[in-house]
């Protein structure tokens, strides 16, 4: 059923992976900057007041350090490590449910440590793998940031938390590829292919994004974290530009929605929908010491019985260190 979809993510992984297990050797590098990064997705940013289910609330803290050059085949390469904490809560289309007879999906909650290692090659080209592991169920009390969030702002109490997917520990990798197929200083456009295995997540993701506005390359872009030289920063903003693109993700195994692989089974599961097809769309501006952007994500749904879904991203980035030598 997947495999029309294989050949181009495969395609690209492949070209992205042929160079990193090649040989490398380590180069002079300038300047660079570690950097914090909160990123926060939650469907209340798109200010309708009845949204507020599915994918409804993700809170991550990442710290990023670059790590060194290196000589890979016969391109020159940046690289950089980040770790980051990720919490993120799932709800059914209503969430003052207290019946799994009327609930399109579990209640679920996640709380995880996720690594991450990013190549940037000098062509347009971008590869990540990264890990993630944590605790998905009661014990991590995550619901409870709901149930206090609800309660400060006198907004609808979340009821049906019993029925969340049960406690288990949680493992996924992550291969992410970008390569730039028309690239320009206003305009360019992204070939995107992202996979995911675990018991968490397993999915192959391809998307196609399109930028405008004051551009710098995939391998110094904001957008894929890349600029972290001091040849790459200036006092004036660097990047500034609108994108959007669309995307479709095949979907093996979601835990949040099937429940867990590992541990007690849960009291009430869902079957996910094979395929999601995604759109997104924002806004990106990066200066000397910092970053800001504004993403908003639409997708159709995720099980039979669910209905479409959207939410906004809102992303700040500090640079450390960043004082004039």
């Amino acid at each position: 059923m997947f495999k029309p979809f294989l050949h181009p993510i495969l395609a690209v992984f492949l070209f992205a992976a042929i160079p990193i297990i090649s040989s490398a050797q380590k180069n002079d590098t300038l300047k660079t900057y570690p950097e914090i990064c909160v990123l926060v997705d939650n469907d209340a940013f798109t200010l309708n007041k009845d949204l507020d289910h599915y994918y409804t609330t993700g809170i991550y803290l990442g710290y990023k350090k670059p790590a060194r050059d290196r000589s890979i085949g016969h391109y020159s390469t940046k690289t950089q490590k980040q770790i980051t904490l990720q919490m993120r809560m799932f709800t059914p289309i209503y969430i003052g449910m207290t019946d799994p007879a009327y609930m399109d999906r579990p209640f679920a909650a996640v709380l995880s440590l996720a690594y991450k290692h990013s190549f940037y090659f000098s062509i347009p080209l971008y590869f990540g793998i990264g890990a993630e592991a944590g605790w998905i169920g009661p014990s991590n009390r995550i619901s409870g940031m709901q149930e206090l969030l609800h309660d400060v702002f006198r907004m609808q109490k979340a009821l049906g938390w019993k029925f969340q997917i049960n406690d288990a520990p949680i493992f996924n990798i992550y291969l992410d590829a970008a390569r730039g197929i028309s690239t320009g200083r206003q305009s360019d456009i992204i070939f995107e292919s992202h996979l995911a295995a675990g018991n968490l997540f397993t999915f192959f993701r391809q998307e196609v994004l399109f930028r405008i506005g004051k551009l710098q390359a995939i391998n110094n872009s904001m957008h894929y974290g890349a600029s972290i030289k001091s040849n790459e920063l200036s006092d004036k903003t660097n990047e500034i530009y609108f994108f959007a693109g669309p995307g479709i993700e095949g979907v093996v195994h979601n835990g949040s929605i099937e429940g867990n692989l590992i541990g007690k089974k849960s009291i009430y599961t869902e079957k996910a929908f094979p395929f999601v097809y995604k759109f997104r769309m924002g806004f990106m501006m990066q200066r000397r010491t910092y970053s800001f952007g504004v993403v908003y994500h639409w997708l159709t749904k995720e099980t039979i019985w669910a209905r479409n879904h959207q939410y906004v991203g809102i992303l700040f980035t500090q640079k450390l260190n960043t004082k004039h030598d």
